[in-house]
């Protein structure tokens, strides 16, 4: 996966000039003036979600307006928590990955959305495709931050994005190819930035295997075995075994033959 990183490098030193800072806090500042003019008129909200067909018959504007499409019957208590947790989450990564490559990950999800919208043009792409990406990239930089859900019951992130996998999967399953293409949109980013991390673990976690395994087979091995008889320290941990000093190598004999054995030199020692 090293090329995935050298791409995902690249692509960061390229936007880095024109990244930018706090992005988070400026599509917070958009879906909220499309939310508030959506609550004026209800309307409003069919025009800024994104489907390829009215794309195609010349709109245009919904490829830059949906990704401020926040859905205007939503109470405004939940939207406000929804957006502090949003920026929340993505000041977590900003400041994990800075600027450019945060800035870097929101483009691959609108990319992805975008190209998906295409390709089913009458699938609807709302902002919500790159929310979900971001709320897994930081359960998974930070799996241990507890969340407190409805401000009472702490929960570790981690367990909230494990829920949300089983979701992305089961609609990966049954869902039809239209809902299997947004819903692969949405999690594209996450594998390219973070894919490369779990396969770097599932290496380090197969290597430690093997160490362990080695040590488990050196540990298994007598440490003294009876050059005559072949009895070893496993089979009479209480047994003394010794070196004799007149047989070269290393020969080592019980308590039986230490002073009955024939001594081995020259070439009988190898």
């Amino acid at each position: 996966m090293k090329w995935l990183e050298k791409l995902v490098y690249r692509m960061e030193r390229m936007i880095a000039p024109v990244a930018v800072p706090n992005l988070a806090l400026v599509i917070i500042v958009g879906q909220f003036i499309c939310y508030m003019a959506a609550q004026a008129n209800p309307e409003l909200y069919g025009q800024f979600i994104l489907t390829g067909a009215q794309v195609m018959d010349g709109e245009v504007w919904r490829l830059f307006t949906f990704v401020f499409a926040f859905p205007p019957d939503s109470m405004i208590l939940f939207a406000l928590i929804a957006w502090l947790f949003f920026h929340f989450l993505a000041s977590l990564l900003e400041h994990a990955w800075g600027t450019a490559k945060f800035n870097l990950y929101l483009l691959i999800g609108y990319i992805a959305a975008v190209i998906a919208a295409f390709i089913y043009p009458t699938i609807q792409a709302t902002p919500l495709v790159m929310a979900s990406s971001v709320f897994l990239a930081a359960a998974a930089i930070h799996p241990h931050l507890v969340i407190r859900i409805m401000f009472i019951l702490p929960v570790e992130i981690r367990w909230l994005a494990y829920l949300n996998w089983i979701g992305i999967v089961y609609m990966l399953i049954v869902g039809d190819m239209a809902l299997r293409t947004i819903t692969l949109a949405g999690v594209i980013n996450y594998l390219m930035f973070l894919g490369p991390m779990y396969v770097q673990r599932m290496q380090n976690y197969k290597r430690r295997a093997e160490w362990n395994e080695k040590v488990a087979v050196q540990k298994s091995k007598p440490r003294h075995t009876c050059t005559v008889c072949g009895i070893d320290s496993n089979q009479n941990p209480d047994m003394d075994f010794r070196y004799c000093s007149q047989c070269e190598g290393a020969q080592a004999y019980c308590e039986q033959h230490l002073r009955d054995h024939e001594h081995i030199v020259g070439r009988e020692a190898d």
